[in-house]
């Protein structure tokens, strides 16, 4: 009796064991396509404000270089 209800232990926790890896395969699945799309966004975003930057420190450059070649 003791064996039966063993197996029958072993087999359900193996059944188990199986639905969990499967759901927890399709949840990295689905983790790993949003942090591919939120590297995406911070990196063009990151774009947009080096190139904002580039052009305020040209333009204080060219006010500058403008202002002391006046003087």
């Amino acid at each position: 009796m003791i064996g039966i209800a063993g197996e029958r232990f072993e087999r359900r926790l193996a059944e188990e064991t199986s639905k969990l890896r499967v759901e927890m395969a399709q949840g990295f699945a689905v983790l790993r396509n949003d942090l591919a799309n939120q590297r995406a966004d911070i990196l063009k975003w990151m774009f947009v404000f080096w190139v904002g930057q580039f052009f305020a420190t040209a333009s204080f450059l060219a006010v500058g270089i403008r202002y002391f070649r006046g003087a």
